[in-house]
């Protein structure tokens, strides 16, 4: 048998169409690719037995799924703008054993979709449960762990440079310091330094005060640097962003940007090493 799909996000269909359950898929062939490596809106025609899905990691599914999965349908990214769907036809379950679930197809189809279609799939598969952050010996506590998650997204960018991040102790506010190129003019390039703050919640629905941010504010102040990034997966009330965008608050010598859970939601379920390093499970 070949591995044509390796570790997929794919939906669970029932006969009826309807989206039943979402898992990871390994699929298998006797035939070297089933068409899958060309787009193409028609069924494949395949031997009896000949394509077998290895399902696993399943979640949002009743206990008797298996019973009632017809078709499955993966989703895979070739790049940043290229994305298809392979869907799996007359799908009939072999085997159960531990979690791991067997099912063979008799038929399948490819085609190119929009990475909005893509997202909602991965989506649905990298749960970002924040009470189950995982910790590490560089990051024991949960709080830790998230300012290890927040720096790995810059980590990950080549936007910016000179990365240098505080360790745990007085460190003014600071969580990390880094530096972006700005161009004002073609020819012209100006470093430009900002401040990464922190904060986290086991539990998403706690509200983030103004009164630690504003002592934060006044210890950051003394690095001079042009922007202030608060990164947030707490809750953010009306009162706390209008208090946060106020003109008020603009005796601070810098600019102000909040990313919060949703933002960072997003990025995280884009990055299936980044999800799994922190949430899978």
């Amino acid at each position: 048998m070949n591995t044509v799909l390796r570790g997929k996000d794919c939906e669970l269909i029932d006969v009826a169409g309807s989206v039943i359950g979402y898992a990871k898929c390994t699929v298998e062939s006797a035939e070297s690719d089933l068409g899958l490596s060309k787009p193409k809106r028609e069924i494949v025609p395949s031997r009896a037995g000949a394509i077998e899905i290895h399902v696993f990691d399943v979640v949002n599914a009743s206990d008797d799924f298996p019973d009632h999965t017809k078709a499955i349908r993966a989703l895979s990214q070739e790049n940043e703008k290229i994305f298809y769907e392979y869907e799996f036809f007359n799908v009939a379950s072999t085997s159960t054993a531990s979690g791991h679930y067997v099912f063979n197809a008799s038929g399948s189809s490819t085609k190119l979709v929009p990475r909005d279609r893509f997202n909602e799939v991965v989506g649905q598969n990298r749960v970002v449960d924040w009470s189950k952050i995982k910790c590490f010996d560089c990051a024991p506590t949960p709080a830790d762990a998230f300012e290890a998650l927040c720096r790995e997204i810059l980590l990950k960018s080549p936007y910016y440079s000179d990365r240098e991040f505080i360790g745990t102790g007085v460190d003014r506010g600071r969580d990390g310091e880094y530096y972006f190129t700005e161009k004002p003019f073609p020819n012209k390039e100006k470093k430009v330094k900002c401040i990464l703050q922190c904060k986290y919640s086991s539990s998403p629905t706690t509200a983030i005060k103004q009164a630690e941010i504003h002592d934060e504010l006044v210890k950051i102040e003394q690095h001079t640097p042009r922007y202030y990034v608060l990164a947030t997966n707490r809750k953010i009330t009306s009162d706390f962003r209008d208090w946060y965008c106020s003109e008020g608050l603009n005796k601070f010598h810098f600019e102000k940007i909040l990313v919060n859970r949703e933002e960072l939601e997003y990025l995280i379920q884009s990055d299936s090493a980044l999800w799994s390093k922190y949430f899978g499970r």
